[in-house]
């Protein structure tokens, strides 16, 4: 998790600012000297507020303090530390009147549970851009913290908590803290995963506010080296929109199938990945989760998939995978609207299926007018492992120009095989001699070059039987065939 943290943060380097600092132009934090400045009196009070930076320890306080400070000591600042040891409120034992403990600009080690009874009732806790790095001279661009349960553990008795301006790869439910009524997070950043949707029902309820808190999300993809790839929205996705996002989502999800979302478009639109991996389905579900963009249909008994071509909720799909179903058709006029109007990339998996044919004239108009106007997103079709019908040359020619010269498929060409009793059974398409196998038919049989020739001597007949007759009605002249015969 770290490690995904600090990549992030350095991808997002370019648009991420801790405290109005852009973080390529800061690159370290200064340790500061070790003191506690004055002690002033805090307003309706008798008792002192205390800052105190470059400490080691919490044990430094009572060593720069006099004591008759301690007794009066309401609230303490910690600012500009580095704090290297197990942190624990037994350190506070000397201020039974500390009611407020702030932790500014400072590197935070964990935190121990206390041991002792009589530690101070600390009722609010204000942790500002610190951090949890294992080096003081850390690069701003790296600070993360992590709220932990140990924290929690540490300050029972915390009515009011404050997060400002942290990133926090995770904050845990803040159910250790009873007497907890109010949370304030500002600016800073945290992940937007569902293990924070606790966050949405504290906000809902009231009891948390937040303000201009940012959200980053890592894009898990394949496998292999691409496992590292991530994708962060980071520069106007609100937390609180994502985490209702991310709740959507999960509302919307079809049972027994995982939904997460991955990623954002252009910051607002969620990427959502639909898993129905192995569900058993014989159909398409009616409803998705909107703005899906990944839906994984792998190891089902799908037969009809039309749904994808006039669902609403399917409009935004760039992949959907159906590997292993009982596909048998695809309706070529459903298909070439919904590709006409997809103004997204789309990939359809549909290996090992029972496809014997595709609407290949569909395909073809639709790339033809792809490549004519230069369109920017090409459908990328996987079709190994299906009985294509190699008999019908009516199919196979134009089949096989659409994968060698269209891009239909771009990897696996050799899996486009010939099915089972066909012509060249289990040979791949692409390797055909389909021209000298489907002949092309003459354009003419003999039967109606006889009929075109039977067709033009009638007409001469007729033109010469014309003209013949013209001349007589105005010459009077016979044809000279009429006067060769003895009857005239």
């Amino acid at each position: 998790m770290s490690c995904c943290v600090c990549l992030w943060v350095i991808l997002a380097a370019g648009v991420v600012t801790v405290s109005g600092i852009n973080v390529k132009e800061v690159s370290t934090i200064n340790e500061a000297q070790t003191t506690c400045h004055p002690p002033r009196i805090l307003e309706d009070s008798n008792l002192l507020h205390v800052e105190c930076e470059g400490l080691k320890t919490l044990q430094n306080v009572r060593m720069l303090l006099k004591k008759r400070i301690w007794v009066r000591l309401g609230s303490l600042t910690i600012a500009n530390s580095n704090l290297t040891t197990d942190l624990s409120v037994d350190d506070l034992v000397y201020y039974p009147a500390l009611h407020t403990l702030t932790l500014r600009r400072s590197r935070l080690h964990d935190w121990k549970e206390s041991q002792m009874s009589s530690v101070p009732r600390v009722r609010k806790l204000v942790i500002d851009q610190c951090w949890d790095n294992d080096t003081f001279l850390a690069k701003v661009k790296e600070l993360t913290l992590t709220i932990s349960p140990k924290l929690q553990d540490a300050f029972p008795d915390v009515e009011e908590l404050y997060l400002l301006d942290l990133f926090m790869p995770f904050i845990p439910e803040l159910s250790s803290m009873k007497n907890l009524k109010k949370i304030v997070i500002d600016k800073g950043a945290a992940k937007c995963d569902p293990e924070n949707l606790w966050m949405l029902e504290w906000y809902n309820a009231g009891k948390l506010e937040i303000n201009s808190t940012l959200c980053f999300v890592v894009d898990k993809t394949e496998d292999g080296l691409e496992s590292m790839h991530m994708m962060f929205s980071f520069v106007d996705l609100k937390l609180m929109k994502g985490l209702r996002d991310i709740r959507t989502a999960i509302d919307d999800c079809p049972v027994p199938c995982h939904c997460e979302i991955y990623g954002y478009q252009r910051m607002v639109e969620p990427i959502t990945t639909v898993d129905c991996t192995s569900a058993n389905w014989t159909q398409l579900p009616d409803l998705i989760p909107s703005h899906t963009r990944r839906l994984i249909l792998t190891n089902n008994r799908i037969t009809n998939i039309s749904k994808v071509f006039t669902n609403p909720y399917y409009q935004s799909l760039s992949l959907i995978r159906l590997k292993n179903n009982l596909v048998d058709h695809i309706d070529g006029e459903l298909l070439s609207n919904y590709l006409h109007n997809h103004s997204k990339d789309f990939s359809i998996n549909l290996i090992n299926n029972k496809l014997e044919t595709l609407p290949v004239k569909h395909l073809e108009r639709m790339y033809d007018d792809y490549t004519r106007k230069g369109h920017r997103y090409i459908p990328i079709f996987h079709l190994g492992g299906n009985p294509w019908n190699c008999d019908d040359c009516a199919f196979l020619v134009p089949f096989q120009n659409l994968i060698f010269y269209q891009d239909l498929q771009r990897e696996g060409l050799k899996e486009i095989r010939c099915g089972e009793g066909r012509y060249a059974e289990g040979q791949p398409i692409i390797m055909l001699p389909v021209r000298s196998y489907c002949k092309v038919d003459p354009l003419l049989d003999p039967l109606d070059i006889l009929n075109i020739c039977l067709g033009i001597l009638l007409l001469l007949f007729i033109l010469n039987f014309l003209h013949n007759l013209v001349q007589y009605q105005r010459h009077g002249k016979l044809p000279w065939i009429i006067t060769r015969f003895p009857c005239c």
